[in-house]
C-alpha cells in the first residue's frame, strides 16, 4: 500500500543470480574468511552450510 499522492517509481534490476549451475559462481560469490569480530564464532566454511536447488540458495544453520 502506498501513501496517497506518492510518486510512483519503477525498480531497476542491477544484479541477478539464478543458481542454475552445479557450482557456485565465484565471480559473484565468495566465502567470508574468519576475522576478529565477535560474530565470527557463528560463521563456518563447511560445505554443509549451504546449497541450492531449483534456482534457490539454501542456507543451513549448524
Amino acid at each position: 500500500m502506498q501513501k496517497k499522492d506518492r510518486e510512483l517509481k519503477e525498480w531497476k534490476l542491477v544484479w541477478e543470480e539464478n543458481f542454475n549451475s552445479p557450482k557456485l559462481d565465484s565471480s559473484k560469490w565468495s566465502r567470508i574468511p574468519a576475522g576478529e569480530a565477535d560474530w565470527n564464532r557463528h560463521m563456518s566454511m563447511d560445505d554443509a552450510c549451504f546449497g541450492w536447488e531449483n534456482g534457490e540458495l539454501i542456507l543451513k544453520g549448524i
